[in-house]
């Protein structure tokens, strides 16, 4: 990832430099998105026909979409992890079609999230004061948690790279004594 133009002349640059991957950018961002599209439906459709499981499952699974889908996600998300929200839609999807016949286990895990999510929720209403340094940290926690939902509820899916709460844990005692340090 190329560094933040800090003054004009390097903008000017940059911007010259990009002129022409702009309509690639924009046609790579409509792909991805109209790609989610089926799924999102998907998702609210099967939630709808649930029931009481989804009805204890929805707050979760809408939680988790509000953070995928946050204002202005398509700029603030590094283009790494928004390759990989077809992945957490089809998690999703595995989960709801696996909820009927374990809920009680489907509400432990969501236990274990909540904790883990939690510690976002100070780095979220700060982010604008948030030192760009940090904001990689922060996102490879925040995709932690996506890649972590994935091995509780879909393992089919596989995993990005070996995660766990422990090494999800490590990571945020990393970010805080970053943080700490500022």
């Amino acid at each position: 990832e190329a560094e933040i133009p800090r003054n004009r002349e390097a903008f000017e640059q940059r911007l010259a430099e990009g002129k022409g991957n702009i309509v690639n950018a924009a046609n790579e961002l409509e792909h991805l998105l109209m790609s989610w599209l089926p799924s999102l439906a998907d998702i609210h459709r099967t939630l709808k026909k649930m029931g009481l499981a989804g009805f204890q499952a929805a707050p979760d699974i809408n939680r988790q979409l509000a953070m995928l889908f946050q204002e202005g996600f398509l700029s603030k998300v590094p283009h790494q992890w928004l390759e990989q929200y077809h992945r957490y839609l089809k998690a999703i999807l595995i989960r709801l079609d696996k909820l009927p016949a374990q809920p009680q286990k489907d509400r432990e895990y969501v236990l274990q999230l909540h904790k883990l999510e939690s510690k976002l929720d100070d780095v979220d209403a700060h982010w604008e004061d948030c030192p760009a340094e940090l904001r990689a940290d922060i996102w490879q926690y925040r995709f932690m948690l996506q890649e972590y939902r994935v091995s509780l509820f879909a393992q089919q899916l596989r995993t990005l790279f070996p995660v766990s709460d422990k090494r999800i844990l490590a990571q945020w005692e990393s970010l805080e004594a970053a943080m700490a340090r500022r």
